[in-house]
């Protein structure tokens, strides 16, 4: 909700406020609706967490998964023995099981990386928290130390100098993307393509695999496609 940003020449903080992200957390419910339909309850769980707490760790939410799908399947095995008791079956012989998916982390890493490619989440890198104005003066200012000796001179130097601040900021946005390495593959194990670019199964236009919102674990984690992203860093909507 508000950039910060330490200056270290004048030992100053600055702060000014993130509209964007008021004006997102305004929409959030629509949002995670939104997510919900396209991409499942898992998906829209995710999203609803981050909107809450602004940003969250990788191993955070892979954790409070696995807890919660422990949880809940406990919960059915006792329901379930209950029931079967009531009828005169023995308690036990309905064990509770630990989960019901057979690789819940596999699963929170698959929706995590898909929402990662259709950009509804991003990484979390530090400059993020300056806003646009303090990026920009801070970009003029380490390129006016290094290649000016902090001042331009003449029309010429002040075009080059706006063209360097241009292309480093480009940089900075490049840098800040996800980038997804290798194909990932639909529920039936294939690459989206199919085989020979025919797709056994068809992705709908709603983000579900006929209809279906789960999401296999073809073994995709996330401490591939960005530079250090793993279990201990950080993702936000």
């Amino acid at each position: 909700m508000v950039y910060h940003n330490f200056d270290k020449d004048t030992n100053t903080t600055h702060y000014e406020a993130n509209p964007e992200a008021a004006y997102m957390l305004v929409r959030s419910g629509k949002i995670v609706e939104i997510v919900r339909s396209r991409y499942g309850d898992l998906a829209a769980g995710v999203m609803a967490n981050l909107f809450l707490s602004g940003h969250s760790t990788v191993k955070e939410l892979v954790s409070e998964h696995i807890t919660k799908v422990t949880e809940a399947e406990a919960k059915r095995k006792r329901e379930d023995c209950l029931t079967n008791g009531n009828n005169g079956q023995s308690k036990a012989n309905f064990p509770i099981q630990p989960a019901a998916h057979a690789n819940p982390t596999g699963q929170i890493h698959g929706i995590l990386t898909e929402l990662l490619d259709c950009g509804l989440i991003q990484p979390l890198v530090g400059d993020m928290f300056r806003s646009p104005t303090d990026t920009f003066n801070q970009v003029e200012k380490e390129i006016l130390q290094r290649d000016y000796g902090g001042s331009t001179k003449g029309i010429k130097q002040k075009d080059e100098l706006k063209d360097k601040i241009r292309q480093r900021l480009q940089d900075l946005r490049f840098e800040r993307e996800w980038k997804p390495k290798g194909k990932k593959r639909v529920l039936n194990g294939n690459h989206a393509n199919g085989i020979n670019g025919a797709s056994k199964r068809r992705r709908l236009s709603n983000g579900a695999v006929n209809g279906d919102h789960y999401f296999e674990d073809d073994g995709t984690r996330l401490d591939v496609g960005f530079p250090s992203l793993s279990e201990q860093d950080t993702i936000e909507c």
